[in-house]
């Protein structure tokens, strides 16, 4: 977008209370200031009104945060980020009451018209030293907050956002899928042009900093992706059910193309690949390069979102509603840490005087009268108290009558089961789940923690089953008491067990009724009547899917069913768990939204598990065979769709039973699974603080001498490093760990910024670029562009 005619006048000085002394600024910044003195002193305006002034201009706006030194500094304000930008000036005054000390914000790229070069100067970074001329190449220029320059121009052509621009360390482009704060946010400031902003009137994009592959040539393919945080998700949806080599490929080059062979791109495909049984990260490293020596044409980011909408038409919609949950809940924690902030700092207010009496009137003199006549209840006076409710079907009740007396919800196991709510395991077929199932119920009948969870509540348990018929259950239920030495007697009572083989009805009927909605059926009343006569605290129905006759996929029909359980739990004082099949695709622990059908179930739950068999990559990691990694299952929470770290799943190995129940025909009986607690092997444990300061010490150093290269290069975690490898350290210590758990420990020192990565020229590619370093507080870049 851009302003019609002469475009809108936007002053820009700088606002008050930057504390930069003359002393601490660089040759840069003196130039900065040269510029802004030579543009002449503006008008000062508040952000709100420079908002205001960009959008009447036709550039949409949005606000930042503006906490510095805090983690998600200068992060949008809005649920969608720069996707909420917008022009209505209702909304953008509406943004800044509630955030006066926000940022204003304009996207970059065709939302605007415009492109930015950012350049950087803080923590050691000269990005002016790598774009010569700076100073002349646009009439546009503004000075940022921490001493680089944004400079200005016409976005021409679709420019991709992304850092460090072609190897140029401190220069980093905004374009599609970008935003820059503008002045005059605080600590930001023009210092040429900001008068009148016309995209027309600005130069194009230098060539010399389009990153690499950046087509020239329109298509309606959308090779590089505008949101490249859309490649991950979108491999995700696409299903690797040990695909041939042809396809393989072809997703690789797919995500090449689109992320412009970036690292980000790279550790995506690998990911992707991990899921199949073919894995091998050698062959995905050797087959990335290959794509730098020939890089792909054809395909990309279109290719890629065509073939996730055929696996999964909703995979966008997932992703969009869980970063939305991501970024409000950042906002939550930004806001709690200002107000802390705040209240630490200003006068708590002067508490409010008590409100008068009904019927009280001040006279002008301010003395009080009692009024002649009743008064009329406002709508600033509270509504009498009465004992109530007006509607005995709402229940309504004073929360000022309120006592607040609480019970605590009522736990049975661990965080799985509770009584008033529903839960739901979600997992592929041969997984495990009734063997899951089976070992809950156990745990909570015998009130031993058979699972590795804690037993609040020893509690009496029905089983229902209606998939296995009576004998298969028998078996299934007894290989669980062989398994964790369960005598019957300690059962009596307690464990309760179901195989009614149809015979019992629906819990709900799609057959339909005058009104064209679906009935709740006989099952209920035969549950209800269980669960009275036994005094039932948790019912387990297996599965879910045999529990009703209603279409999987309509949302209304599902939540029905939901809600009939759920009632079920509420009327009765039990904890009920539905289990479910996941729909097709690629294993994805932690994954709710894997679960079959309407999303209904997942919502509708209070707590949401997965049963997933151990991958490739986690076999590897945890040196568990080929052959034998499907004997292990992990257990993850899933209410929310993110991927869990190992650390948090809880592990598991499915062990065959003998029954004993051979007979001269079969002798040797049957042999069935149960599950049993696993703990994974520690990557850690070999790992004392001697070992661990020999490696850090050795990383430290950096990379010695060797044949073909120099000294002086630092040790990367890139995937495709080879003589620069870190991992290797940490194998030369501890040679028993394999080499994905080598490398894990790295990424864990990464993660908690034990170690650090950070530019440096490098002797022997004679270049920038990154490498391993010991953290440290000059060294330890944790502040967001």
């Amino acid at each position: 977008m851009r302003s019609d005619g002469g475009g809108g006048s936007i002053p820009g000085e700088a606002l008050a209370g930057d504390t930069r002394s003359q002393s601490e600024a660089s040759q840069h910044t003196e130039a900065l200031d040269r510029s802004r003195d030579a543009a002449g002193a503006r008008q000062s305006l508040t952000v709100l009104d420079a908002a205001l002034k960009y959008a009447a201009a036709g550039f949409p706006v949005f606000p930042c945060r503006n906490v510095p030194g805090l983690p998600g500094h200068k992060a949008p304000l809005t649920a969608r980020g720069f996707k909420d930008a917008t022009t209505d000036r209702a909304q953008i005054e509406a943004w800044w009451r509630q955030h006066p000390q926000a940022f204003v914000a304009v996207p970059t790229g065709a939302a605007s018209g415009l492109a930015v070069l950012d350049i950087d100067a803080k923590n050691g970074k000269d990005g002016f030293a790598a774009v010569p001329g700076w100073e002349s190449m646009t009439p546009l220029r503004s000075r940022t907050g921490s001493g680089g320059a944004h400079l200005f121009f016409r976005a021409s052509e679709p420019i991709r956002s992304t850092s460090n621009v072609n190897g140029h360390v401190g220069v980093d482009t905004r374009g599609e899928g970008g935003y820059a704060i503008v002045p005059p946010s605080s600590g930001y400031e023009w210092v040429s042009g900001g008068d009148t902003i016309d995209p027309l009137n600005l130069p194009h994009f230098p060539l010399a900093y389009l990153p690499r592959y950046q087509r020239h040539e329109s298509s309606d393919e959308g090779l590089l992706a505008d949101e490249p945080e859309l490649v991950e998700p979108a491999l995700r949806a696409i299903p690797n059910d040990d695909l041939g080599w042809d396809e393989w490929n072809r997703v690789g080059m797919m995500t090449f193309a689109a992320t412009g062979g970036s690292d980000e791109g790279f550790d995506a495909w690998d990911e992707w690949s991990q899921k199949s049984s073919k894995y091998s990260a050698h062959e995905t490293r050797k087959k990335w390069d290959r794509f730098f020596r020939s890089p792909p044409t054809g395909v990309g980011m279109g290719t890629l979102r065509w073939m996730a909408n055929e696996a999964d038409p909703d995979w966008l919609d997932k992703f969009e509603l869980a970063q939305e949950a991501a970024a409000r809940a950042s906002f939550d924690a930004g806001q709690a840490i200002f107000e802390d902030m705040v209240g630490s700092v200003l006068p708590k207010p002067e508490p409010a005087p008590d409100a008068p009496e009904k019927g009280y009137c001040a006279t002008e003199n301010g003395a009080g009268a009692q009024a002649q006549t009743e008064a009329e209840p406002t709508a600033s006076e509270p509504s009498e108290t009465t004992e109530g409710p007006f509607s005995l079907k709402l229940e309504e009740w004073n929360a000022g009558g309120d006592d607040w007396q609480i019970s605590p919800r009522a736990w049975l196991l661990g965080n799985v089961f509770c009584r008033g709510f529903v839960s739901a395991l979600i997992a592929d077929g041969g997984v495990g789940k009734t063997a899951w199932s089976v070992l809950q119920g156990l745990s909570c009948a015998t009130g031993r923690a058979l699972s590795g969870e804690h037993v609040f509540e020893r509690c009496r348990v029905l089983l229902l089953s209606l998939e296995d018929d009576r004998e298969e259950l028998r078996r299934r239920v007894r290989a669980a008491m062989i398994a964790h030495d369960v005598k019957p007697e300690e059962v009596d009572g307690w464990l309760f067990l179901s195989a009614p083989e149809g015979k019992a009805g629906k819990l709900v009927n799609a057959a339909l009724r005058g009104n064209g909605r679906v009935k709740t059926g006989a099952m209920l009343d035969e549950l209800k009547a269980a669960i009275t006569g036994r005094n039932i605290d948790l019912l387990i129905i297996d599965p879910l899917v045999k529990a009703h006759d209603v279409e999987e996929n309509d949302n209304s029909a599902m939540d029905i069913v939901i809600s009939t359980a759920s009632e079920l739990a509420i009327s009765q004082n039990i904890a009920v768990c539905l289990l479910h099949h996941t729909s097709k695709g690629a294993a994805d622990p932690g994954n709710a939204d894997r679960g079959r059908g309407a999303s209904a179930v997942k919502n509708g739950a209070r707590s949401v598990y997965t049963l997933t068999a151990m991958s490739s990559g986690e076999a590897e990691l945890f040196n568990i065979t080929e052959a034998s990694r499907r004997s292990f299952v992990r257990l993850d929470s899933g209410k929310v769709n993110i991927t869990p770290s190992l650390d948090r799943a809880k592990w598991f190995e499915l062990v065959g039973v003998n029954l004993g129940n051979g007979n001269p025909l079969y002798p040797h009986g049957d042999n069935v699974q149960s599950l049993r607690p696993w703990s994974p092997p520690d990557a850690w444990g070999s790992v004392g603080d001697d070992t661990r300061q020999r490696i850090l010490d050795e990383i430290e150093a950096g990379v010695p001498e060797g044949e073909g290269h120099l000294a002086g290069s630092r040790y990367s975690n890139s995937p495709r490093a080879t003589w620069r490898a870190a991992w290797p350290v940490v194998s030369g210590q501890v040679p028993d760990l394999t080499e994905r758990q080598a490398r894990k420990i790295i990424s864990d020192w990464l993660k908690t910024r034990v170690l650090v990565e950070r530019d440096y020229h490098d002797p022997n590619d004679r270049r920038s670029v990154k490498g391993l370093f010991r953290a440290t507080k000059e060294n330890d870049d944790n502040v967001p562009m």
